[in-house]
């Protein structure tokens, strides 16, 4: 169960990132923030297929 959570932790934070991305930080930032968004959602995702479960989070791009 820790590495579904630790997943979950991986994804939410992508997701927040995104949030705030387009709604609260500096425009400067935004492709830094994509580019970190774009991350966390690939390793949530990786990590998530080898312990075989399936997440849903935005990748960056919605």
């Amino acid at each position: 169960m820790t590495e579904r959570n630790d997943v979950a932790l991986l994804a939410d934070m992508a997701c927040e990132i995104d949030y705030l991305r387009d709604k609260f930080l500096k425009p400067e930032w935004h492709d830094a923030l994509t580019a970190c968004v774009k991350t966390l959602h690939d390793v949530a995702q990786a990590a998530s297929t080898e312990f075989g479960f399936e997440i849903y989070a935005t990748d960056g791009d919605d």
